[in-house]
């Protein structure tokens, strides 16, 4: 072999898909470990689960526990149902009082006003030489009209075919902001009425309400506490900016979003509250747990024997993959042959082709395709020499099937350059080398000190065949 030949005896390129197809070729024994493993732990799970089945002690303990979680659950059930149901309530509130409410349709920036004031006259008048007076009913007179006015329902007034339940009662509770206010300063017999909407024609109906009812009342007034003239000082009607509403507006809103918030909460709450689970052994769960716990071994026996074929193949160091012989000695794989007469199933025969062996063909076939390989990378040599480190039955088989098919040249069994001096000595003479090698058998390290020896005789390697 000329010096110039640089073999890369110590580049190793790792192809993991590679090593796992090499994994994959022990499916038989890792299908035996699976379940192997899954029926172990069957067997553990379900005699342990039948264990508790037979524990009477056990079993009442778990069913005061299970009481006890299933009261927690139901009160809580009932706790948070009862809070959704108001919520729910509230939230229809709050959307009924979004169509009917007027103070909800005023704009805070055009808001329409009205203001009336009335002055009650009762004529009284106040004799100094007199030492008994006559009562003063101008108090009285004034904060009846007022009473009488709060007690009308001034939804009337603002209601219509097209709107029959609009109402002026303020939406968020706790602000005192009205839409219809009387104002009285009793001592001096003076009423106002101030009123707002959203146009001057519901102000309008609201006051006329208000005017029906002053007249009423001032007949009834006269008769019973006595004589008196009510008389307009103003009525002034006005648009106007009132930021109150615009606050009502946004503390309504802002109440809707908690109501909705709340609502959402409280379902997620309910959602994720799950009913207590009866952990009573029965002779079901003895078969699910088996099977539960037989499915977990499964897993955990297929994890391990997949890590220790992997190991295995990586660690060992033998040749699993024919493409490793290319990547790691830079010289061409001639061909593979397979050996064996046996026949493969489908998915040995696609596991083989992807660790480089030509399963698919006939012997027939691989040793045709090995001698035309052969043919074009030896162009010189009359001799060949056949070694490796295969048995020597199988460097005799090899021997056979190619003098059978390749005539023109002398094709000599040699031997293994590792432990055969023999070997050593027939490839002193002219010729080409062929390394024949076992497929999960032989060893890159013996591989590399084969062509070293090689390499030190006048001889040149040819390629490989790679056999199993």
């Amino acid at each position: 072999m000329t010096s110039e030949t640089n073999y890369q005896y110590k580049t190793m390129e790792i192809h993991l898909n590679e090593y796992l197809w090499a994994v994959l070729r022990h499916w038989r024994s890792i299908l035996v470990v699976f379940v192997s493993f899954g029926i172990i732990f069957a067997g553990i799970g379900g005699i342990r689960e039948f264990v508790r089945y037979k524990d009477d002690e056990l079993r009442n303990k778990l069913q005061t526990e299970y009481d006890e979680e299933l009261d927690k659950y139901l009160v809580e059930k009932n706790h948070l149902e009862k809070k959704l149901e108001n919520l729910k309530e509230q939230l229809a509130r709050q959307e009924a009082f979004e169509d009917t409410s007027i103070m909800l349709k005023i704009d805070e920036y055009d808001v329409a006003e009205r203001i009336v004031t009335y002055y009650i006259d009762t004529d009284y008048e106040i004799v100094p030489e007199l030492y008994y007076q006559n009562p003063n009913y101008t108090a009285v007179i004034t904060n009846f009209y007022r009473t009488a006015l709060n007690r009308v329902n001034y939804d009337l007034a603002v209601a219509s075919d097209s709107e029959p339940n609009l109402t002026i009662r303020n939406p968020v509770s706790g602000n005192n902001k009205k839409i219809m206010n009387i104002n009285t300063d009793a001592e001096n017999g003076i009423l106002t009425i101030v009123i707002y909407g959203d146009n001057e024609e519901r102000v309008n109906s609201l006051y006329g309400l208000v005017e029906s009812e002053i007249q009423k009342e001032y007949k009834v007034l006269n008769d019973v506490i006595g004589t008196h003239n009510l008389l307009l000082l103003s009525d002034l009607s006005k648009r106007d900016i009132d930021v109150d509403f615009g606050n009502i507006q946004s503390s309504y809103e802002s109440k809707t979003e908690d109501i909705l918030d709340g609502i959402k909460k409280t379902n997620k709450q309910l959602d994720e509250l799950k009913k207590p689970k009866n952990n009573f052994p029965t002779k079901k769960s003895v078969i699910v747990q088996g099977i539960k716990i037989g499915v977990i071994g499964a897993i955990g026996g297929l994890f391990l024997v997949i890590v220790f074929w992997f190991l295995y193949v990586f660690l060992k160091d033998f040749l699993f993959v024919t493409e490793d012989i290319f990547r790691r000695y830079k010289t061409p794989v001639l061909g593979t042959y397979l050996l064996s007469d046996q026949k493969m199933t489908k998915l040995d025969k696609k596991i083989l082709t992807r660790l480089g062996i030509a399963a698919e063909k006939t012997k027939e076939e691989q040793i045709e395709f090995i001698s035309a390989n052969i043919r074009f990378y030896n162009k010189k040599q009359e001799k060949i020499f056949l070694v490796g480190t295969a048995s020597q039955e199988t460097l005799s088989t090899i021997t056979k099937q190619l003098s059978a098919e390749i005539t023109d040249h002398e094709i000599i069994p040699a031997g293994n350059l590792n432990d055969c001096g023999k070997a050593i000595d027939l490839i002193q003479e002219n010729g080409g080398i062929i390394f024949i090698e076992e497929l999960n058998r032989s060893q890159h390290i013996f591989i590399r000190h084969e062509l070293q020896i090689v390499e030190a005789s006048p001889n040149s390697v040819i390629g490989f065949i790679v056999v199993k």
